[in-house]
């Protein structure tokens, strides 16, 4: 019955999460966090699962974050550190990221919004309050958490 549930609960209808949140994507976005600007790639093939790639500032390019299920790693440069994403130890906004899509697959369907030709889905975790905007093709557009002042802006938008 769970299993039921949650595939429900992430299939496609006009009140529920956009398919892709539980059945996978893959991007690149544009990341504003607090005071400082990345250019990132996103994998995620299922809930749970989520991999960042940088690609900008130079400084940070060619560094990995992976969550999987209750695993965190981090690699830069040939090191790797692995926690539990448990731990207090987060890792900026890729943290909030994580939480925020895992969220959105569960979320309520009273809890989405049409607006403008966009569906709105609201929702909050540990981080805050989110809203991820989609096109009506289930095609994301956009993340906020205004209390961590994170945004992303998606584009090359890709449904696994």
């Amino acid at each position: 019955l769970a299993v039921l549930l949650l595939l429900t609960a992430c299939g496609q209808t006009a009140t529920s999460p956009p398919a892709v949140l539980s059945t996978g994507f893959s991007c690149a976005a544009d990341v504003t966090y607090r005071e400082r600007s990345f250019g990132i790639g996103l994998i995620r093939p299922g809930p749970g699962i989520c991999t960042i790639d940088f690609q900008s500032p130079e400084t940070m390019s060619g560094m990995r974050i992976e969550f999987e299920g209750e695993t965190m790693n981090l690699t830069y440069k040939g090191l790797t550190l692995s926690k539990d994403t448990d731990d207090s130890f987060r890792v900026g906004f890729a943290s909030v990221l994580a939480s925020v899509l895992d969220s959105a697959c569960r979320a309520d369907p009273a809890s989405i919004k049409e607006s403008g030709g966009s569906l709105l889905l609201e929702g909050s975790t540990e981080y805050g309050a989110y809203t991820i905007t989609a096109q009506p093709d289930g095609t994301l557009a956009s993340i906020e958490v205004p209390d961590e002042k994170l945004t992303l802006a998606l584009r090359d938008f890709q449904p696994s």
